[in-house]
């Protein structure tokens, strides 16, 4: 063990305290955490990212005036942890009023938010 702190004790000379904090701080923080989900709005682009990475797409159908979409926006969506998890999936988020429309009715959701 004393040629362990031998060892650092020479490190500390050789480099100084810095670039050990440095790595200190690489090492133990988180780097590049998003804050904010990353949504892909057009289908075929996210459709062709899913293909590309093997992942399955995530659809989100908002409607951007309903309590519910300003909740997961503000509450769900700005965590990190669930923004984290959006690295296995490819999110695909479209108005439930307008272009996922379709989507809603073919599915039952209606003119609601729905993930």
């Amino acid at each position: 063990m004393s040629g362990v702190r031998t060892n650092i004790r020479v490190l500390r000379r050789i480099i100084g305290p810095m670039p050990a904090l440095a790595l200190f701080a690489l090492v133990l923080l988180p780097t590049s955490v998003p804050t904010e989900a990353r949504w892909y709005f057009a289908p075929e682009r996210a459709f062709a990212e899913a293909r590309r990475a093997g992942v399955p797409v995530m659809l989100n159908l908002y409607v951007p005036s309903h309590p519910l979409t300003r909740w997961a926006d503000r509450a769900l969506y700005s965590d990190p942890n669930v923004v984290r998890s959006f690295g296995s999936v490819v999110p695909l988020r479209m108005r439930a009023d307008r272009e996922g429309k379709e989507l809603a009715d073919r599915h039952g959701f209606g003119l609601q938010p729905a993930t």
